[in-house]
């Protein structure tokens, strides 16, 4: 069973600047469905604990772990702490905080370094990877990191959640190309980091996925340990794509020594690091808790 969960959160947030100037990337205020206000760290926590983990590393900045760590561990001020709402909102986020580890990522080298800076903390367990910025819509019970975890479960190789994408969002995206074994499930043979369109269209193309779309990496993964060794090797060796580590290049080569299974994942994922994805998915959020009549009425202010 995979327990542990690695989460890197040491970006600068430079797309939500100046913001993130007063307030780190992972602490940046989220409208949650149930209409209380968390930070985005919260979130995908509440969604790692869901899936089943027990362990959650954080990768941080080191000028960065003291407010993460204040979030997690510090106690309301005494002027609130008889404020019964208040005090069983900080009874969940302190039982969050007892299952954080901190990794510190001294230099900011790429996505791929920042998962490295984990191996201790792994070892030889397979880990669910989450993306700092992300937060997930299940179309389904099972939250969509469960749905990876299930997959894993089954075939006991690393795991990679895709999504349908058009050809426009290749530049931001990793691509995979794979053998159908299953509904939404393919046997993966090639993975390319923000390929370009012309790489793509040769050599991505997945039978059964309408024209101009493909399968892309949807920010969740499950992988077994050898991808430290892969990450050692890219480390070592200077082997870098647009300046950086880049995870992708590493689980591409994991798909050539052990396999990888990609799971078309039932679900939304919503980039929360971006401005216009911030709102939108605050907005959507709000739609399904109690603000939903605010958001009917500002619709209708703006029709009139």
């Amino acid at each position: 069973m995979v327990r542990k969960c690695v989460i890197p959160i040491a970006g600068y947030g430079t797309r939500l600047y100046p913001a993130t100037k007063a307030v780190w990337k992972p602490l940046f205020p989220m409208l949650d469905r149930d209409g209380n206000v968390r930070p985005m760290i919260h979130l995908i926590l509440r969604e790692a604990i869901a899936a089943g983990i027990e362990q959650i590393c954080l990768v941080t900045q080191p000028e960065q772990i003291a407010s993460v760590r204040a979030y997690f561990e510090e106690p309301p001020p005494l002027a609130l702490a008889s404020n019964e709402k208040i005090a069983e909102q900080f009874e969940e986020i302190r039982l969050l905080g007892e299952r954080i580890h901190y990794v510190i990522q001294s230099a900011q080298e790429g996505f791929g370094h920042a998962v490295y800076c984990a191996r201790e903390f792994v070892g030889e367990d397979s880990f669910l990877l989450m993306l700092g910025d992300h937060i997930y819509t299940s179309h389904e019970e099972r939250c969509c990191a469960r749905q990876l975890l299930d997959v894993f479960a089954s075939r006991k190789c690393s795991v990679t959640g895709v999504t349908r994408a058009p050809e426009s969002e290749l530049s931001g995206f990793g691509a995979v190309h794979g053998e159908a074994i299953g509904d939404g499930m393919w046997r993966l043979d090639l993975l390319r980091e923000k390929p370009d369109p012309e790489f793509a269209r040769k050599h991505l193309r997945v039978p059964g996925i309408p024209e101009g779309m493909y399968l892309c990496n949807f920010g969740l993964d499950v992988l077994t340990p050898g991808i430290f060794e892969i990450l050692e090797y890219q480390i070592s060796h200077g082997l870098r794509s647009h300046g950086e580590i880049q995870l992708r290049d590493a689980m591409a080569r994991l798909i050539e020594e052990d396999g990888m299974i990609a799971w078309q994942v039932r679900g939304e994922r919503h980039d929360i690091g971006i401005p216009e994805e911030w709102l939108k998915t605050i907005a959507i959020f709000a739609r399904q808790g109690p603000f939903a009549s605010t958001i009917v009425s500002i619709s209708q202010c703006e029709e009139n």
